[in-house]
């Protein structure tokens, strides 16, 4: 049922709950028990997974405690008419985001624990969904606020750029946390939950870390758009064939999509397709600064 299971995800499903349901479609009304031993999801997590579904209203549960699939017809339909009326509602946000006139807040930030209590506020008053992308020592210095969020059901979308911390296991890897790094001078933080935004560099010298912290919607909504595409591109790429995605790695040669292809594959370096587009080709970052040193001795 491989390749069931993959297109119920593509239609919005989690792993387990497109197990849950394939199992159902195929062999009819089951028991917790049953769809956990025809689905190998372990018994501890199928009647939560059972229990989002029947939420979702792609499962009932019938009076002999059994479960039924709904029709995968209109398992799609009903998938179509949420994500049509998501997007008319999006729509009609943006607009009223246009027409708004209030005035934009922004301030700036010294200090790297001064940028993180900031963040801890942000995900502690949140009443909107959280979008996250940082390094893993961020992730893991917000994780016990972002636990605290997950208590009150808000939904969290995060990013890692490197390995995620074992404080928050859920962030989905980006494989170009040395080049960001590099670009950066530091690592990169962003944090959005509408209307607040935040973008930070936070280096080894505390004192060095800058942000500013925005209570901007335009600002808010850029950076959940960015978490929300990444992680959509990553989970989209681990899922593809291999055939394809050699592909898409020969077809894509826009520098645009190589920065993209530089955090879905690992060990795909980023510096390299920047040299000769935004640097002098042949020329290192240092070199340049060495031969700013050198023309200021002259004088």
């Amino acid at each position: 049922m491989g390749d069931l299971i993959q297109q119920l995800m593509l239609l919005g499903l989690s792993d387990n709950e497109a197990r849950s349901y394939a199992a159902l479609l195929r062999f009819g009304p089951l028991t917790g028990y049953e769809v956990a031993k025809r689905s190998g999801i372990a018994r501890g997590n199928v009647y939560a997974c059972l229990g989002r579904l029947t939420e979702k209203h792609v499962v009932m549960r019938t009076s002999e405690d059994r479960f039924i699939a709904l029709p995968l017809a209109q398992f799609v339909a009903l998938q179509q008419e949420r994500f049509s009326l998501a997007a008319q509602q999006a729509h009609i946000a943006l607009h009223r985001l246009q027409e708004s006139h209030e005035a934009t807040q922004v301030a700036s930030i010294t200090d790297a624990q001064a940028l993180l209590q900031r963040c801890r506020m942000i995900i502690q008053e949140a009443q909107r969904p959280l979008f996250l992308a940082g390094f893993p020592a961020e992730l893991e210095a917000l994780a016990p606020s972002l636990q605290q969020a997950r208590q009150r059901h808000l939904p969290i979308e995060a990013v890692s750029f490197g390995t995620p911390p074992a404080a928050w296991p859920e962030a989905i890897e980006h494989f170009a946390a040395d080049d960001i790094h590099s670009a950066q001078q530091g690592r990169l933080l962003l944090l959005a939950s509408w209307p607040h935004g935040v973008i930070g560099i936070l280096t080894e010298d505390t004192t060095q870390s800058t942000g500013i912290w925005a209570w901007n919607r335009y600002l808010a909504n850029v950076i959940g758009l960015y978490v929300a595409h990444e992680r959509f591109t990553l989970q989209l790429w681990s899922r593809l064939p291999m055939a394809l995605k050699e592909e898409f790695a020969v077809q894509l040669t826009d520098l645009s999509s190589r920065i993209t292809l530089a955090g879905l594959v690992p060990h795909q370096p980023l510096h390299h397709l920047l040299e000769g587009t935004l640097t002098p080709p042949g020329e290192s970052f240092h070199a340049k600064e060495q031969n700013n040193e050198h023309a200021n001795d002259a004088f």
